[in-house]
């Protein structure tokens, strides 16, 4: 794998991208995601820091420190992609991963958890339906 890493900020801006790869985000030397894509790895990035998977949790309660978390990238033809991406998983082991790592990593030191929605709001507001 190419050990050249780009900073989140600078993939999420346009600065650093891979079409057709494997991409790889870190926190220092700590896997978090393995994921694959074939179009912009920029574009799919992006995608995860705006939903609310795991990613996008985690950049949210980690900014700004997040913005510095790096990114590698792995080119490849776009037949290898899934199998590729499986077996880096199950090699990495990466924290925010659930599918092909039945044992990821534990958060690195200075990943701060995410508060869930749920967590935040007191009972009455998460049972709101169900009030009468």
């Amino acid at each position: 794998m190419n050990n050249t890493r780009y900073p989140l900020s600078a993939v999420l801006n346009g600065e650093a991208d891979c079409f057709c790869c494997i991409y790889v985000l870190y926190a220092g030397d700590t896997p978090l995601y393995v994921g694959k894509t074939a179009l912009s790895a920029g574009v799919r990035l992006l995608d995860h820091v705006r939903s609310s998977d795991l990613v996008g949790q985690y950049y949210d309660a980690n900014r700004p420190d997040s913005d510095n978390w790096q990114v590698a990238f792995v080119p490849m033809e776009e037949r290898a992609l899934l199998t590729v991406e499986k077996r880096m998983i199950g090699e990495l082991r990466p924290c925010f991963n659930s599918a092909h790592n039945p044992n990821p990593r534990p958060l690195p030191a200075g990943v701060r958890e995410f508060v869930s929605f749920a967590e935040r709001c007191p009972p009455a507001i998460l049972n709101f339906g169900s009030l009468t």
